[in-house]
C-alpha cells in the first residue's frame, strides 16, 4: 500500500517485539489498527484491490460482488448458458447486481478488462434458468440477512425456468414485468404466505371480478406451477392469472378450502396433498378438465363432491379420513377414472374393502 498507492508508511500502528501478548497491548493494537483501516477507506473514493481483497470486499461490498461475478462470467458464462442447467444466485448477489446499475459510474473499476460489468450484463440477460437460495442467517462475518434484501427481475431478459428458496419475498421483490411474457416453470418453496406476494407483484389494485379479462396481468407462458412447501392458508384469486397452467402444486401447505381454479382450463393436474382440507364441494365447477388430482393426507371424510368430476382418471385420497362405503359408491359415476388410491382410511381396515370397492366401481 504505501509503495503502490502512496499511503503514508507512519499510519500503520507500531508494532512491538516484547510484551506484545499481554491483554493490553493486544487491545489498544486492535483498536488502532481499526482506525488505521477507516482511515483508508475514507481515503480512497474507491479502494484499491488488494485492500478489497483483504477486507472481504468480493463477498460483501455491491462493486466488489459484482466485479468478481463479471470475471467468471466473462470466463465461464457461455458454457454456462449452454449447458441449460439453472445458475444458482442469492439474494445478496442479485441485490448487488440491482443496485450497482443504479449508479451512474464507470463499467469498470480495475485495469483489468475481464470485470467489466458488461459481461455480468451479458449473461444475466441471456440467462434461461434461474434458482434463488436465500437465507436467514448473517452471511460470513458481517451483519447481512440475506433475506432482508431486495432484488430485480427486469435484467432477465430471457429466464424460461425460475426456482426460489427460503426467501423473503415480501417487500423484496421487484419488477417482475419481465417475466410474465416467457417464464414456463415456476418453482417457490419456504418463501410464500400469499400467491399474489410473486404473482400480483408490482400490481397494487387488482380485482379480478372488476377487471375486464382482457386488462389482467397474465403469465401467459407458466405450463408448471409449483408452490409446495410455504405457509399457504388460501388458494389466492391471483393464482387466475395462470392462464396457460397445466400442472400445479400445493402440497405440504396450510390450505383449507378448494378455490379459484375455475378459469384455469388448461389445468389437468393439481396437487393438493398435506393441507388442511376438509370438505369437497363441487369441485366440477373448479376443475372441469382435470385428469389427474390428488388429495393425499388432508382431512377428507365426504366424497360427494366429487361425483361429477367426470374428467378425472387418477385420483389419491389416501391417508384421509374416509370410512363408509357410501362415500366410495359417489366415485362410481366417474367414467375416466383408472386410479383410486385409498390406503390409509378408516376404511381399509374392514375385512371385504376390497371386493366391496370394486363392486361399485364396476369393471
Amino acid at each position: 500500500m504505501v509503495k503502490d498507492f502512496s499511503v503514508e508508511k507512519n499510519l500503520l500502528p507500531p508494532k512491538k517485539v516484547f510484551g506484545n501478548r499481554t491483554e493490553s497491548f493486544i487491545n489498544n493494537r486492535q483498536k488502532a489498527l481499526e482506525l488505521y483501516l477507516q482511515t483508508l477507506i475514507y481515503k480512497f473514493s474507491l479502494l484499491p484491490e488488494p485492500l478489497a481483497t483483504f477486507l472481504d470486499f468480493p463477498k460483501y461490498e455491491i462493486r466488489a460482488i459484482t466485479s468478481s461475478l463479471s470475471e467468471t462470467f466473462f470466463s465461464e458464462g457461455e458454457v454456462i448458458i449452454s449447458r441449460g442447467e439453472a445458475y444458482k444466485f442469492s439474494p445478496l448477489q442479485l441485490h448487488a447486481i440491482s443496485e450497482r446499475l443504479k449508479l451512474c459510474e464507470p463499467t469498470c473499476y480495475s485495469n483489468n478488462p475481464t470485470q467489466d460489468i458488461a459481461h455480468l450484463i451479458e449473461f444475466v440477460s441471456h440467462l434461461k434458468h434461474l434458482k434463488i437460495v436465500g437465507s436467514n442467517i448473517c452471511f460470513g462475518d458481517s451483519n447481512i440477512v440475506p433475506n432482508a434484501l431486495s432484488f430485480d427481475f427486469s435484467m432477465f431478459k430471457f429466464l424460461e425456468t425460475l426456482e426460489i428458496r427460503n426467501c423473503k419475498l415480501d417487500n423484496n421483490l421487484v419488477s417482475v414485468e419481465t417475466l410474465r411474457m416467457k417464464l414456463k416453470s415456476l418453482i417457490v418453496h419456504e418463501s410464500l404466505k400469499d400467491l399474489a406476494t410473486i404473482l400480483l407483484c408490482g400490481i397494487v389494485h387488482w380485482s379480478p371480478a372488476l377487471e375486464p379479462v382482457r386488462n389482467w396481468p397474465f403469465w401467459d407462458s407458466i405450463t408448471c406451477a409449483n408452490f409446495s412447501h410455504n405457509s399457504l392458508k388460501k388458494i389466492s384469486p391471483s393464482i387466475k392469472l395462470l392462464s396457460s397452467v397445466k400442472q400445479i402444486d400445493l402440497s405440504f401447505n396450510e390450505i383449507e378450502v378448494i378455490e379459484n381454479l375455475d378459469t384455469l382450463s388448461e389445468l389437468s393436474t393439481l396437487i393438493l396433498s398435506h393441507n388442511n382440507i376438509h370438505y369437497l364441494d363441487s369441485l366440477h365447477t373448479q376443475l372441469g378438465n382435470i385428469s389427474a388430482l390428488y388429495l393425499s393426507s388432508n382431512k377428507i371424510n365426504n366424497l360427494q363432491g366429487l361425483s361429477k368430476l367426470f374428467s378425472v382418471s387418477e385420483l389419491h385420497l389416501d391417508g384421509n379420513e374416509i370410512a363408509s362405503f357410501k362415500e366410495v359408491s359417489y366415485l362410481s359415476k366417474l367414467p375416466c377414472l383408472e386410479v383410486l388410491n385409498l390406503e390409509g382410511n378408516p376404511i381399509t381396515t374392514y375385512v371385504d374393502y376390497r371386493p366391496q370397492v370394486l363392486l361399485m366401481l364396476g369393471p
